[in-house]
């Protein structure tokens, strides 16, 4: 009876060990208010946090933040005060609700080393952009001609303006349209603006488009071009000597050709 209590007294005490082990380790990875004042567990931490901003970031704003230099794949990311948190590995993005001070927090999950950064919200909200754009005023378009190895009759034009716009994934409504009842080839192509297909990706970037124009076979071919772009329209042509193009492009500014033979 007595080696019986012993036993059951060893199980309990095992199980007090193993409580206070695990709570000691969740303490660890949850930033208390007072570390986060002092930066005590910053101190050991091997990587440090790189971010879009510190300063002028409005309520609502997503924000990318990345932790350098991991040990482990997974990085748990904490905010005191506690704020929406988007955990993706080594890197997050956060919404700061309200203004004022936080400090964020990248816990590694295989060391537990943790890194900490400072940022300031001001009393502005963040307006997502618009995914639709109109041009600026005084854009240049510019398109590069090109044609397949094997496939000289498949003319591509690739177009790209000089200015940014809203949205990583922006790019260039574009129709194009050949005439029917013209001898030569001709074709209308309308540059109408700028859009995204999927929800706007916080940033800027050049909006692009490729078009692909088949022309017939034949040993020596004409071609002509109207391209509105801007609420301006631009006329030029193309001769298609076997696998060589040769293109007639007058403009210097709206819409420019990057080079008149390929």
């Amino acid at each position: 009876m007595k080696t019986e209590k012993l036993i059951l007294l060893c199980i309990v005490l095992v199980f007090f060990q193993l409580v206070a082990c695990e709570r000691n380790q969740i303490d660890q990875v949850s930033p208390s208010l007072a570390q986060a004042r002092i930066g005590a567990d910053g101190v050991s931490a091997n990587g440090r946090i790189i971010t879009d901003k510190t300063v002028g970031i409005k309520q609502k704003e997503p924000i990318n933040f990345t932790l350098t230099d991991p040990k482990g794949e997974f990085v748990m990311w904490r905010v005191l005060p506690a704020q929406t948190v988007i955990n993706n590995g080594a890197k997050s993005i956060i919404y700061f609700q309200k203004a004022g001070n936080y400090r964020v927090f990248a816990i590694d999950s295989t060391s537990l080393d943790t890194a900490f950064i400072d940022v300031s919200v001001t009393d502005e909200v963040y307006t997502v952009p618009s995914g639709e754009q109109d041009f600026r005023k005084n854009e240049i378009l510019r398109i590069t001609p090109s044609c397949y190895r094997d496939s000289a009759n498949v003319l591509v034009l690739n177009a790209v303006t000089d200015g940014t716009y809203n949205c990583k994934n922006n790019e260039l409504v574009v129709s194009i349209q050949q005439r029917d009842n013209s001898e030569d080839l001709y074709y209308d192509i309308n540059y109408h603006k700028i859009a995204t297909s999927l929800m706007c990706e916080t940033g800027e970037n050049k909006p692009r488009n490729t078009l692909h124009l088949v022309n017939p076979v034949a040993g020596k071919i004409r071609g002509k071009f109207q391209i509105v772009f801007n609420n301006e329209t631009y006329y030029g042509s193309f001769v298609k000597t076997g696998n060589k193009y040769e293109f007639d492009w007058p403009y210097e500014s709206g819409v420019i050709f990057t080079t008149k033979s390929i």
